[in-house]
Protein backbone atom coordinates (compact mmCIF):
# COMPACT_ATOMS: atom_id res chain seq x y z
CA UNK A 1 0.00 0.00 0.00
CA UNK A 2 1.40 3.12 -0.88
CA UNK A 3 1.67 6.50 1.43
CA UNK A 4 -0.84 8.59 -0.10
CA UNK A 5 -3.46 5.15 -0.01
CA UNK A 6 -2.55 4.68 3.85
CA UNK A 7 -3.36 8.46 4.78
CA UNK A 8 -6.25 8.53 3.56
CA UNK A 9 -6.85 5.20 5.30
CA UNK A 10 -5.90 6.59 8.66
CA UNK A 11 -7.58 10.18 8.39
CA UNK A 12 -10.83 7.85 7.10
CA UNK A 13 -10.49 6.47 10.50
CA UNK A 14 -9.55 9.48 12.42
CA UNK A 15 -12.81 10.77 10.71
CA UNK A 16 -14.85 7.83 12.23
CA UNK A 17 -13.77 7.39 15.46
CA UNK A 18 -14.79 10.67 15.89
CA UNK A 19 -18.11 10.72 14.83
CA UNK A 20 -18.43 7.48 16.98
CA UNK A 21 -17.00 9.75 19.88
CA UNK A 22 -19.69 12.03 18.61
CA UNK A 23 -16.70 14.58 18.43
CA UNK A 24 -18.49 16.31 15.50
CA UNK A 25 -16.30 19.41 15.19
CA UNK A 26 -12.91 17.17 15.40
CA UNK A 27 -14.50 15.24 12.81
CA UNK A 28 -14.44 17.62 10.59
CA UNK A 29 -11.40 19.22 11.31
CA UNK A 30 -10.02 15.62 10.57
CA UNK A 31 -11.68 15.47 6.93
CA UNK A 32 -9.93 18.74 6.12
CA UNK A 33 -6.38 16.71 6.18
CA UNK A 34 -7.66 14.88 3.26
CA UNK A 35 -10.87 12.11 3.81
CA UNK A 36 -11.80 9.82 1.25
CA UNK A 37 -15.12 10.91 -0.72
CA UNK A 38 -17.09 8.14 0.90
CA UNK A 39 -16.33 9.38 4.38
CA UNK A 40 -17.02 12.79 3.41
CA UNK A 41 -20.23 12.03 2.11
CA UNK A 42 -21.16 10.05 5.27
CA UNK A 43 -20.05 13.36 7.33
CA UNK A 44 -22.11 15.65 5.30
CA UNK A 45 -25.39 12.70 6.03
CA UNK A 46 -24.22 12.87 9.26
CA UNK A 47 -24.33 16.82 10.18
CA UNK A 48 -27.74 16.32 7.80
CA UNK A 49 -29.80 14.35 10.34
CA UNK A 50 -28.40 16.61 13.27
CA UNK A 51 -29.38 19.36 11.22
CA UNK A 52 -26.38 21.11 11.55
CA UNK A 53 -26.61 23.74 8.27
CA UNK A 54 -22.66 25.45 8.66
CA UNK A 55 -20.93 22.07 9.28
CA UNK A 56 -23.15 20.81 6.44
CA UNK A 57 -22.19 23.06 3.93
CA UNK A 58 -18.39 22.80 4.88
CA UNK A 59 -18.44 19.18 4.94
CA UNK A 60 -20.01 19.68 1.37
CA UNK A 61 -17.34 21.98 0.44
CA UNK A 62 -14.82 19.16 1.09
CA UNK A 63 -16.12 17.02 -2.03
CA UNK A 64 -16.38 20.02 -4.04
CA UNK A 65 -20.29 19.98 -4.70
CA UNK A 66 -23.23 22.00 -3.22
CA UNK A 67 -25.92 19.95 -1.58
CA UNK A 68 -28.55 18.44 -3.93
CA UNK A 69 -32.14 19.39 -3.77
CA UNK A 70 -32.59 16.02 -1.74
CA UNK A 71 -30.14 17.05 0.39
CA UNK A 72 -31.39 20.07 1.36
CA UNK A 73 -34.76 18.78 1.62
CA UNK A 74 -33.23 16.01 4.34
CA UNK A 75 -31.38 18.96 6.20
CA UNK A 76 -34.93 21.39 6.32
CA UNK A 77 -36.92 17.83 7.38
CA UNK A 78 -34.03 17.49 9.82
CA UNK A 79 -34.47 20.87 11.09
CA UNK A 80 -38.49 20.89 11.49
CA UNK A 81 -37.75 17.57 13.74
CA UNK A 82 -35.82 19.13 16.20
CA UNK A 83 -37.90 22.70 16.41
CA UNK A 84 -35.58 24.77 14.57
CA UNK A 85 -37.81 27.63 13.26
CA UNK A 86 -34.90 30.18 12.03
CA UNK A 87 -32.83 27.12 10.81
CA UNK A 88 -35.46 25.72 8.75
CA UNK A 89 -36.32 28.60 6.76
CA UNK A 90 -32.42 29.42 6.33
CA UNK A 91 -31.62 26.44 4.52
CA UNK A 92 -35.16 26.41 2.91
CA UNK A 93 -33.47 29.31 0.80
CA UNK A 94 -30.76 27.51 -0.50
CA UNK A 95 -33.20 25.93 -3.03
CA UNK A 96 -34.56 29.57 -3.68
CA UNK A 97 -37.63 29.66 -1.28
CA UNK A 98 -39.54 29.42 1.74
CA UNK A 99 -40.49 26.61 3.57
CA UNK A 100 -43.36 24.99 2.05
CA UNK A 101 -47.34 24.14 4.62
CA UNK A 102 -46.80 21.10 4.58
CA UNK A 103 -43.02 22.02 6.31
CA UNK A 104 -44.46 24.69 8.29
CA UNK A 105 -47.11 22.17 9.79
CA UNK A 106 -45.02 19.64 10.46
CA UNK A 107 -42.65 22.61 12.41
CA UNK A 108 -45.68 23.75 14.52
CA UNK A 109 -46.16 19.89 15.55
CA UNK A 110 -42.45 19.19 16.50
CA UNK A 111 -43.21 22.50 18.50
CA UNK A 112 -46.23 21.56 20.54
CA UNK A 113 -44.63 18.16 20.73
CA UNK A 114 -41.43 19.85 22.44
CA UNK A 115 -43.74 21.92 24.39
CA UNK A 116 -42.14 24.94 22.78
CA UNK A 117 -45.14 27.47 23.41
CA UNK A 118 -43.58 30.59 21.97
CA UNK A 119 -42.26 29.20 18.90
CA UNK A 120 -45.36 26.76 18.68
CA UNK A 121 -47.08 29.84 18.40
CA UNK A 122 -44.83 31.77 16.02
CA UNK A 123 -45.24 28.69 13.88
CA UNK A 124 -49.43 28.71 13.82
CA UNK A 125 -49.06 32.44 12.69
CA UNK A 126 -47.12 31.21 10.15
CA UNK A 127 -49.29 28.73 9.30
CA UNK A 128 -51.85 31.37 9.31
CA UNK A 129 -50.15 33.27 6.51
CA UNK A 130 -49.30 30.20 4.36
CA UNK A 131 -53.31 30.04 4.46
CA UNK A 132 -53.35 27.01 6.20
CA UNK A 133 -56.02 26.97 9.73
CA UNK A 134 -55.02 25.59 12.88
CA UNK A 135 -57.51 22.18 13.89
CA UNK A 136 -59.34 23.10 16.70
CA UNK A 137 -57.20 20.10 18.46
CA UNK A 138 -54.18 21.75 18.19
CA UNK A 139 -55.44 25.30 19.42
CA UNK A 140 -57.11 23.04 22.41
CA UNK A 141 -53.92 21.26 23.05
CA UNK A 142 -51.76 24.99 23.23
CA UNK A 143 -55.09 26.91 25.43
CA UNK A 144 -53.90 23.77 27.90
CA UNK A 145 -50.66 23.70 28.03
CA UNK A 146 -50.57 27.70 28.72
CA UNK A 147 -53.22 27.09 31.33
CA UNK A 148 -50.45 24.64 32.70
CA UNK A 149 -48.03 26.82 32.64
CA UNK A 150 -49.48 29.72 34.32
CA UNK A 151 -49.63 31.99 31.59
CA UNK A 152 -53.27 32.53 30.90
CA UNK A 153 -52.98 35.78 28.53
CA UNK A 154 -50.77 33.49 26.08
CA UNK A 155 -53.17 31.04 26.13
CA UNK A 156 -55.58 33.74 25.60
CA UNK A 157 -53.82 34.96 22.28
CA UNK A 158 -53.85 31.31 21.24
CA UNK A 159 -57.56 30.63 22.15
CA UNK A 160 -58.83 33.68 19.95
CA UNK A 161 -57.65 31.43 16.33
CA UNK A 162 -60.20 29.20 17.53
CA UNK A 163 -60.72 27.21 20.40
CA UNK A 164 -63.29 24.86 21.55
CA UNK A 165 -65.81 25.68 24.09
CA UNK A 166 -63.79 23.29 26.36
CA UNK A 167 -60.94 25.27 26.26
CA UNK A 168 -62.27 28.67 26.24
CA UNK A 169 -63.98 27.29 30.02
CA UNK A 170 -60.81 26.24 30.77
CA UNK A 171 -59.33 29.27 30.18
CA UNK A 172 -62.07 31.18 32.03
CA UNK A 173 -61.58 29.21 35.43
CA UNK A 174 -57.52 29.76 35.18
CA UNK A 175 -58.46 33.70 34.63
CA UNK A 176 -60.61 33.33 37.52
CA UNK A 177 -58.52 31.37 39.73
CA UNK A 178 -55.59 34.26 38.87
CA UNK A 179 -57.96 36.47 39.64
CA UNK A 180 -57.55 38.20 36.68
CA UNK A 181 -61.33 39.01 35.85
CA UNK A 182 -60.79 41.35 32.46
CA UNK A 183 -59.15 38.33 30.92
CA UNK A 184 -61.51 35.88 31.72
CA UNK A 185 -64.24 38.46 30.59
CA UNK A 186 -62.20 38.59 27.32
CA UNK A 187 -61.99 34.83 27.41
CA UNK A 188 -65.61 34.16 28.04
CA UNK A 189 -66.87 36.34 25.43
CA UNK A 190 -65.25 33.87 22.90
CA UNK A 191 -68.02 31.67 23.44
CA UNK A 192 -67.94 30.04 27.30
CA UNK A 193 -70.71 28.18 28.29
CA UNK A 194 -73.53 29.89 30.38
CA UNK A 195 -72.41 27.57 33.91
CA UNK A 196 -68.92 29.02 33.13
CA UNK A 197 -69.91 32.47 32.85
CA UNK A 198 -72.57 31.88 35.55
CA UNK A 199 -69.31 31.22 37.93
CA UNK A 200 -67.20 34.27 36.43
CA UNK A 201 -69.95 36.90 37.34
CA UNK A 202 -70.55 35.39 40.73
CA UNK A 203 -66.93 35.48 41.37
CA UNK A 204 -66.60 38.98 39.96
CA UNK A 205 -69.08 39.70 42.71
CA UNK A 206 -67.51 38.28 45.32
CA UNK A 207 -64.16 39.73 44.62
CA UNK A 208 -66.49 43.14 44.39
CA UNK A 209 -65.80 43.69 40.75
CA UNK A 210 -69.34 44.58 39.51
CA UNK A 211 -68.07 46.37 36.83
CA UNK A 212 -66.88 42.83 35.00
CA UNK A 213 -69.59 41.14 36.51
CA UNK A 214 -72.05 43.15 34.33
CA UNK A 215 -69.80 43.18 31.35
CA UNK A 216 -70.07 39.12 32.14
CA UNK A 217 -73.45 39.07 32.53
CA UNK A 218 -74.52 41.12 29.47
CA UNK A 219 -73.67 38.81 26.50
CA UNK A 220 -75.70 36.36 27.58
CA UNK A 221 -78.47 38.23 29.84
CA UNK A 222 -81.77 36.30 28.27
CA UNK A 223 -80.16 33.70 30.38
CA UNK A 224 -79.01 35.33 33.43
CA UNK A 225 -81.27 34.95 36.34
CA UNK A 226 -83.25 37.97 38.05
CA UNK A 227 -81.62 36.57 41.46
CA UNK A 228 -77.99 36.78 40.13
CA UNK A 229 -78.71 40.16 38.76
CA UNK A 230 -80.25 41.22 42.37
CA UNK A 231 -76.78 39.65 43.94
CA UNK A 232 -75.04 41.71 41.27
CA UNK A 233 -77.17 44.89 41.72
CA UNK A 234 -76.60 44.91 45.58
CA UNK A 235 -72.86 44.30 45.02
CA UNK A 236 -73.05 47.70 42.89
CA UNK A 237 -74.68 49.20 45.54
CA UNK A 238 -72.44 48.27 48.17
CA UNK A 239 -69.63 49.46 46.50
CA UNK A 240 -71.53 52.95 46.00
CA UNK A 241 -71.11 51.94 42.13
CA UNK A 242 -74.14 53.45 41.27
CA UNK A 243 -74.51 53.72 37.28
CA UNK A 244 -73.13 50.18 37.08
CA UNK A 245 -75.86 49.23 39.55
CA UNK A 246 -78.30 50.90 37.00
CA UNK A 247 -76.52 48.97 33.82
CA UNK A 248 -77.09 45.89 35.86
CA UNK A 249 -80.37 46.52 36.91
CA UNK A 250 -81.10 47.29 33.34
CA UNK A 251 -80.99 43.75 33.00
CA UNK A 252 -84.19 42.58 34.25
CA UNK A 253 -83.81 43.36 38.03
CA UNK A 254 -86.93 42.96 40.56
CA UNK A 255 -89.29 45.39 41.50
CA UNK A 256 -87.70 44.79 45.21
CA UNK A 257 -84.20 45.36 43.55
CA UNK A 258 -85.33 48.54 41.78
CA UNK A 259 -86.97 49.92 44.96
CA UNK A 260 -83.62 49.09 46.99
CA UNK A 261 -81.44 50.94 43.96
CA UNK A 262 -83.73 53.78 43.83
CA UNK A 263 -83.72 54.64 47.56
CA UNK A 264 -79.69 54.33 47.45
CA UNK A 265 -79.47 57.02 44.53
CA UNK A 266 -81.61 59.41 47.02
CA UNK A 267 -79.74 58.52 49.88
CA UNK A 268 -77.08 60.09 47.55
CA UNK A 269 -78.52 62.87 46.60
CA UNK A 270 -78.21 61.34 42.56
CA UNK A 271 -81.84 62.01 41.55
CA UNK A 272 -81.10 61.66 38.17
CA UNK A 273 -80.08 58.70 38.76
CA UNK A 274 -83.11 57.72 40.60
CA UNK A 275 -85.37 58.47 37.94
CA UNK A 276 -83.60 56.56 35.74
CA UNK A 277 -83.82 53.38 37.60
CA UNK A 278 -87.80 54.12 39.16
CA UNK A 279 -88.63 54.40 35.28
CA UNK A 280 -87.60 50.27 35.19
CA UNK A 281 -90.69 49.31 37.73
CA UNK A 282 -90.46 50.94 40.75
CA UNK A 283 -93.20 50.66 43.47
CA UNK A 284 -95.72 53.22 44.23
CA UNK A 285 -94.15 53.41 47.76
CA UNK A 286 -90.22 54.25 46.21
CA UNK A 287 -91.76 56.69 43.31
CA UNK A 288 -93.45 58.72 46.07
CA UNK A 289 -90.34 58.83 47.99
CA UNK A 290 -88.52 60.26 44.40
CA UNK A 291 -90.75 62.74 44.53
CA UNK A 292 -90.73 63.95 47.95
CA UNK A 293 -86.71 63.77 47.37
CA UNK A 294 -87.21 65.21 44.47
CA UNK A 295 -89.62 68.34 45.89
CA UNK A 296 -87.20 68.69 48.45
CA UNK A 297 -84.07 69.57 46.45
CA UNK A 298 -86.47 71.91 44.72
CA UNK A 299 -86.63 69.90 41.53
CA UNK A 300 -90.07 70.10 40.33
CA UNK A 301 -89.72 69.19 36.65
CA UNK A 302 -88.01 65.72 37.97
CA UNK A 303 -90.49 65.45 40.58
CA UNK A 304 -93.26 65.80 38.13
CA UNK A 305 -91.42 63.43 36.13
CA UNK A 306 -91.09 60.63 38.87
CA UNK A 307 -94.72 61.24 39.62
CA UNK A 308 -96.04 60.56 35.99
CA UNK A 309 -94.36 56.96 36.70
CA UNK A 310 -97.49 56.46 39.17
CA UNK A 311 -97.38 58.52 42.65
CA UNK A 312 -100.11 57.79 44.99
CA UNK A 313 -102.47 61.19 45.32
CA UNK A 314 -100.67 62.11 48.86
CA UNK A 315 -97.59 62.76 46.69
CA UNK A 316 -98.82 64.41 43.66
CA UNK A 317 -100.56 66.59 46.45
CA UNK A 318 -97.29 67.13 48.09
CA UNK A 319 -95.79 68.11 44.77
CA UNK A 320 -98.68 70.20 42.98
CA UNK A 321 -98.48 72.36 46.49
CA UNK A 322 -94.75 72.56 46.63
CA UNK A 323 -94.76 73.74 42.99
CA UNK A 324 -97.59 76.56 43.71
CA UNK A 325 -95.33 77.45 46.99
CA UNK A 326 -92.08 78.36 44.81
CA UNK A 327 -93.83 79.72 41.79
CA UNK A 328 -93.69 76.96 39.49
CA UNK A 329 -96.94 77.39 38.06
CA UNK A 330 -96.57 75.25 35.21
CA UNK A 331 -95.56 72.14 36.39
CA UNK A 332 -97.60 72.72 39.55
CA UNK A 333 -100.28 72.31 36.56
CA UNK A 334 -99.05 69.67 34.59
CA UNK A 335 -98.83 67.67 38.21
CA UNK A 336 -102.40 68.56 38.99
CA UNK A 337 -103.71 66.43 35.75
CA UNK A 338 -102.26 63.65 37.48
CA UNK A 339 -104.85 63.69 40.02
CA UNK A 340 -107.67 62.23 38.10
CA UNK A 341 -110.22 61.04 40.29
CA UNK A 342 -108.58 63.35 42.89
CA UNK A 343 -108.56 66.46 40.75
CA UNK A 344 -111.60 68.09 42.60
CA UNK A 345 -113.08 71.92 42.30
CA UNK A 346 -111.64 73.10 45.14
CA UNK A 347 -108.42 72.36 44.00
CA UNK A 348 -108.56 73.59 40.23
CA UNK A 349 -110.25 76.83 41.33
CA UNK A 350 -107.16 77.16 44.01
CA UNK A 351 -104.84 76.59 41.34
CA UNK A 352 -106.40 79.59 39.09
CA UNK A 353 -106.72 81.94 41.80
CA UNK A 354 -102.73 81.29 42.50
CA UNK A 355 -102.21 81.59 38.73
CA UNK A 356 -103.94 84.98 38.80
CA UNK A 357 -102.23 85.73 42.07
CA UNK A 358 -98.60 85.38 40.64
CA UNK A 359 -99.95 87.24 37.10
CA UNK A 360 -99.35 83.57 35.12
CA UNK A 361 -102.22 84.74 33.07
CA UNK A 362 -102.15 82.26 30.20
CA UNK A 363 -101.69 79.29 32.89
CA UNK A 364 -104.66 80.55 35.01
CA UNK A 365 -106.94 79.57 31.49
CA UNK A 366 -105.35 76.70 31.19
CA UNK A 367 -105.75 75.76 34.76
CA UNK A 368 -109.75 77.02 34.33
CA UNK A 369 -110.25 74.12 31.90
CA UNK A 370 -109.17 71.65 33.95
CA UNK A 371 -112.76 72.11 35.77
CA UNK A 372 -112.91 75.57 37.43
CA UNK A 373 -116.33 76.79 39.09
CA UNK A 374 -118.56 79.11 37.63
CA UNK A 375 -117.49 81.59 40.29
CA UNK A 376 -114.47 81.74 39.44
CA UNK A 377 -114.28 81.67 35.58
CA UNK A 378 -115.91 84.79 35.97
CA UNK A 379 -113.21 86.13 38.49
CA UNK A 380 -111.07 85.02 35.78
CA UNK A 381 -113.40 86.60 33.10
CA UNK A 382 -113.13 90.29 35.09
CA UNK A 383 -109.59 89.46 35.71
CA UNK A 384 -108.86 89.26 31.66
CA UNK A 385 -110.73 92.35 31.23
CA UNK A 386 -109.07 94.57 34.03
CA UNK A 387 -105.96 93.52 31.93
CA UNK A 388 -106.96 94.42 28.26
CA UNK A 389 -106.34 91.00 27.59
CA UNK A 390 -108.57 90.07 24.76
CA UNK A 391 -107.95 86.96 23.58
CA UNK A 392 -107.80 85.26 27.11
CA UNK A 393 -111.00 87.12 28.24
CA UNK A 394 -112.81 85.91 25.25
CA UNK A 395 -111.78 82.10 25.97
CA UNK A 396 -112.78 82.59 29.44
CA UNK A 397 -116.05 83.60 28.49
CA UNK A 398 -116.72 80.83 26.56
CA UNK A 399 -115.52 78.60 29.31
CA UNK A 400 -118.95 79.97 31.49
CA UNK A 401 -121.23 79.21 28.80
CA UNK A 402 -122.04 82.60 27.21
CA UNK A 403 -120.22 85.55 25.20
CA UNK A 404 -119.42 88.78 27.16
CA UNK A 405 -121.89 91.27 27.48
CA UNK A 406 -122.16 94.28 25.56
CA UNK A 407 -120.86 95.79 29.34
CA UNK A 408 -118.03 93.96 29.47
CA UNK A 409 -116.89 94.47 25.82
CA UNK A 410 -117.57 98.32 26.73
CA UNK A 411 -115.30 97.97 29.33
CA UNK A 412 -112.52 95.91 27.53
CA UNK A 413 -112.07 98.60 25.44
CA UNK A 414 -111.31 100.96 27.84
CA UNK A 415 -109.03 98.89 29.19
CA UNK A 416 -107.04 98.41 25.66
CA UNK A 417 -107.57 102.11 24.82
Amino acid sequence: MNNKKKRVRAIDSLVKACIKKEWFSGALEAAKLGASQKVIDSLVETFIKKGWLSKTLEAAKLRGKDLTTEEIDSLVEACIKRGWHHEAIEVAQLRGGNLTTKEIDSLLQARIKKGWLPEALEAAKLSKLKGKDLTTEEIDFLVEAWIKRGWPSEALEVAKLGASQKAIDSLVEACVNEKWFSGGLEAAKLGASQKVIDSLVEACIKREWPSSALEAAKPDEKNFATKEIGSLVEACINKEWLSEALEAAKLGASQKVIDSLVEACIKKGWLSEALEVAKLGASQKAIDSLVEACVNEKWFSDGLEAAKLGASQKAIDFLVKACIKKGWLSEALEATKLMGSGLTTKRVDSLVQTCIKKEWFSGALRAAKLGASQKVIDSLVETYIEKGRLSEALEAARLRGRDLTTEEIERLVVAIS
